[in-house]
């Protein structure tokens, strides 16, 4: 497998704005932390003063627009987007949106070396990642993980990957850390990672590597990698079939096959995150913004 052509390790973004998506109808609490998280990003990227006024100036415009729909009106994938000249104001964009079907044989993924300029933040210059999944799709995949430089698989182009993996009866999920891997801290992540307690796994916050993920035997400390998903507040949990990678340093290009569920515990994962994710329940509220204001 040869690089692609649109890669461009050496890529730098100019930030003009900051987006963040939901799914409408959403619940008060689902709003909320998407409204923060956004405000959050806005700081960093636009160094935002007096961010609780502006969400404040922010949830009376979602009000307004937002108001004239029926209970009953079909889903839809609604993106909040605020620019840097002007962070008072809102964007909204609105789309019809339907859950997109899952193969029973899970999803199919593509490997792509990438490290994200900025990964922490979603914002407006993500067009080569784009171009990238779509090419990918033409090719019959469903969409790409990318490799840091350090060997790490950290994240798709809008979601986040977690790696299951099994020693005895014992579960673990891994996944990329935001600052130290490269990585969107994103809502569904949260919540999976707030799970852990309740559901019996044990959450390991550090992006595995090629080696690691594609190794047949099993590890002293997690055991053997078992399967995977990738998550965002979009979609939920969606399971990974499997992922198409090169094999380093012989550039053969290697296929990993899972079956998507293999444990109770990963349904009842999937399950509850989705539950979250549609009335609010258990979305723990961000105080780091309040406190600047």
């Amino acid at each position: 497998m040869n690089p692609h052509p649109l890669l461009n390790h050496s890529e730098t973004v100019d930030i003009q704005s900051v987006f963040t998506t939901l799914r409408w109808p959403w619940h008060p609490n689902m709003l909320k932390a998407h409204l923060q998280r956004l405000a959050q990003n806005a700081q960093i990227a636009f160094q935002l003063s007096a961010p609780k006024t502006i969400i404040d100036n922010w949830k009376q415009q979602i009000k307004k627009e937002h108001a004239a729909l029926p209970v009953n009106h079909p889903p839809q994938r609604v993106r909040f987007t605020i620019h840097a000249n002007c962070p008072n104001q809102l964007e909204l964009e609105s789309t019809l949106w339907q859950p997109e079907p899952i193969s029973p044989k899970g999803l199919s993924l593509l490997v792509l070396p990438y490290t994200h300029p900025h990964p922490t933040l979603k914002h407006n210059q993500r067009g080569r990642p784009n171009q990238l999944k779509k090419h990918a799709q033409q090719e019959g995949f469903d969409d790409l993980i990318w490799e840091n430089t350090n060997g790490q698989w950290t994240e798709s182009t809008y979601r986040n990957l977690f790696i299951w993996t099994q020693k005895k009866d014992k579960l673990f999920l891994h996944t990329a850390h935001p600052t130290q891997d490269g990585c969107l801290s994103g809502i569904a992540r949260e919540c999976i990672l707030n799970l852990a307690s309740t559901l019996d796994y044990t959450l390991i916050e550090s992006a595995p590597t090629v080696k690691q993920i594609a190794s047949s035997t099993h590890d002293d400390h997690y055991g053997k990698v078992v399967g995977g998903f990738l998550s965002n507040s979009i979609q939920g949990c969606q399971p990974i079939g499997q992922i198409t990678y090169n094999n380093h340093p012989t550039h053969e290009t290697k296929t990993i096959q899972w079956n998507p569920i293999i444990h109770p515990i990963q349904t009842a994962l999937y399950n509850n995150v989705w539950d979250i994710l549609t009335n609010g329940q258990g979305i723990k509220e961000s105080t780091n913004i309040l406190k600047k204001n």
